[in-house]
């Protein structure tokens, strides 16, 4: 074992694969990109809460949204022309169809776009915007290297790694994210770059803002047997609330996509995302503020600005409050992505969390379970519900407890989140970051044969020489034709190259040297195979049409038959055995 760990640093540190340094080299950068990010969304508040002070009109503020969403709409369709939305589902993306190639420009656009968006309200976070800044770092210092695909991967590995340490000042659950949330394989050679560059990203946010926690929190009673079934409940409430949060954003998104001009789109979006702010405060922004107040035991605080239940009893406003809160917030965050804007649901999925572990405390303790811990629960509520969303338990485990300091909490935080997962998977097979990627069949799995045939292109491995000869062909042609090249299956095809079927060597050998036969023509002895390979088809589905090939490879064509070549079951299974060994090899 200490062998292998020594062989791995050494290959790492060598100047043939000068990894270990551009780890170190991304880390930084990483980790300055989220500081960068920090500080231009508190700038562009600022301003904005500026401009709505030197108008007068605090109703203002609730216009905001709109200026973000539209600010971003013209600097992505005029500026960059491309989409940066989604950033984790993008990398996923990135890694299983563009070998690890991300444009260069998501270095740093992806930081402007959120700055727009969240800086003047969007209803989203700043996670998966960085780290998608992060991955695309990783990315083109494997580009400038010259790197391998393997080798890029893991880099883009290491940005997202140092984007999401930087920005919690969480190394672990950095770590833990490329591994788990972007399957990053976890061999010797491949975790020792990321815990590299994830360390620095979060030293470097911890020199420019010190070592202490995101969100202050104080343990109540760490583990009280009495209380874990409630914690099942809560994982259960969470997974449900993930759910909800998962496909109410997606649906908001599917319908603005039905608006007629982008600019439409934003209007809807930007004002939605206003008026819901305007009813329900906590929504501006990412809400951290309202957040904050119920993990420091302040829960009432989280009702400032609240506009309705001012004569209700303090205890039930509050759960009305939070109720109302936790239906709306997907809603919202749909609006803002669904319009242009640029932000991901890991902050969302954090507050939902929180407001739902509070929520649910004060219920329980309205029925009697005296032993339950508000603050406690809020803690595992952001655990919980991020675990769910995301299918990582690990990342919201670690993240939650790097977050705000709460190890002591650990056993509770996995019950939850095995709890919360269980229930959100029960529902859906995919996390909200690679459903569209299954659909489209480009997601990458733990499972390495899915994952290359992920990478098989058969139809690159396409004989296009293969000769073609005319039904009406003689045999005494076709002799001098494989004298010059000899082949095992020549294509029939008739003027328009149209496939007729197959002429088999073995059953024309015995009258090749025939002169009396040489005469007879090659339709007379052509075979249809009743498979052929149409374009389009996924690398499994052709490796199961090759299983059945009678000669051991099947004829290619197009959507109108044309004959493009043969795809030999040999040459399937070797590019299949060379790309095994490359992705598992350390």
């Amino acid at each position: 074992m200490i062998d292998t760990a020594r062989k791995a640093t050494a290959a790492l540190m060598s100047g043939r694969k000068p990894v270990f340094y551009a780890s170190a080299l991304i880390g930084l950068a990483a980790g300055a990109a989220a500081l960068i990010m920090k500080a231009l969304v508190h700038a562009v508040s600022a301003a904005g809460s500026g401009l709505v002070e030197a108008v007068g009109w605090p109703l203002l503020r609730y216009a905001l949204p709109l200026v973000g969403i539209a600010l971003t709409t013209v600097f992505t369709r005029y500026v960059i022309r491309d989409d940066i939305g989604h950033g984790v589902a993008k990398v996923l993306k990135a890694r299983a169809r563009d070998k690890g190639d991300i444009a260069p420009h998501n270095m740093y656009s992806s930081i402007i776009g959120c700055s727009l968006t969240v800086g003047f309200g969007g209803s989203v976070g700043l996670e998966a915007p960085v780290m998608y800044t992060g991955s695309a770092i990783g990315s083109n210092v494997a580009k400038l290297l010259r790197l391998d695909a393997k080798t890029k991967t893991i880099l883009v590995g290491c940005g997202s790694a140092a984007a999401v340490a930087a920005i919690y000042k969480a190394p672990i659950a950095g770590i833990v994210f490329a591994l788990e949330v972007l399957m990053i394989d976890s061999t010797p050679g491949n975790k020792l770059p990321i815990i590299v560059s994830s360390m620095i990203g979060a030293l470097v946010s911890m020199l420019a803002t010190g070592t202490g926690v995101s969100y202050s929190f104080a343990v109540h009673d760490s583990l009280n047997l009495a209380g874990l079934p409630y914690y099942v409940g809560l994982g259960a409430f969470c997974g449900l609330l993930a759910l909800h949060l998962h496909k109410t954003s997606k649906a908001m998104e599917t319908l603005l996509k039905r608006a007629a001009s982008p600019w439409l789109k934003a209007a809807i979006g930007g004002l939605g995302v206003g008026l819901l702010a305007a009813l329900l405060p906590p929504l501006f922004g990412e809400g951290s503020w309202a957040l904050e107040a119920v993990l420091s035991g302040r829960p009432f605080d989280a009702l400032a600005g609240d506009p309705f239940g001012a004569g209700l009893p303090s205890d039930r406003r509050l759960l009305l409050f939070f109720a109302a809160v936790l239906v709306v917030k997907p809603v919202a965050a749909g609006l803002t992505t669904g319009a242009g804007g640029v932000g991901g649901v890991f902050a969302p999925s954090l507050f939902m969390g929180g407001i739902a572990g509070s929520l649910f405390a004060r219920a329980a303790r309205l029925l009697g379970a005296a032993s339950v811990s508000e603050a406690n629960f809020a803690l595992t509520g952001m655990a919980a519900l991020l675990s769910a969303l995301m299918h990582a338990p690990l990342t919201g485990i670690f993240l939650i407890a790097e977050l705000t300091g709460g190890y002591e909490l650990f056993v509770p935080l996995m019950i939850a989140s095995a709890s919360a997962y269980g229930v959100h998977r029960a529902f859906s097979a995919h996390s909200i970051y690679t459903e569209d990627l299954a659909a489209e069949n480009a997601l990458v799995t733990w499972d390495k044969d899915a994952a290359v045939l992920l990478e098989l292109d058969p139809y690159a491995l396409v004989d296009e020489k293969a000769p073609r000869v005319s039904p009406r062909e003689p045999l005494s042609s076709i002799r001098r034709l494989l004298a010059e090249r000899p082949a095992y299956l020549l294509a029939v095809v008739d003027e328009a190259g149209v496939y007729l079927g197959d002429l088999r060597f073995d059953d024309i050998r015995p009258l090749l040297f025939d002169d009396a036969s040489g005469a007879r023509e090659a339709g007379e002895f052509a075979t249809k195979d009743p498979k052929t390979l149409g374009l389009g088809l996924r690398p499994a589905e052709v490796l199961d049409s090759l299983d059945d090939a009678r000669d051991g490879a099947l004829p290619v064509v197009d959507g109108r038959g044309t004959f493009l070549g043969y795809l030999w079951r040999e040459a399937a299974l070797n590019e299949y055995r060379r790309l095994m060994i490359a992705m598992t090899k350390d």
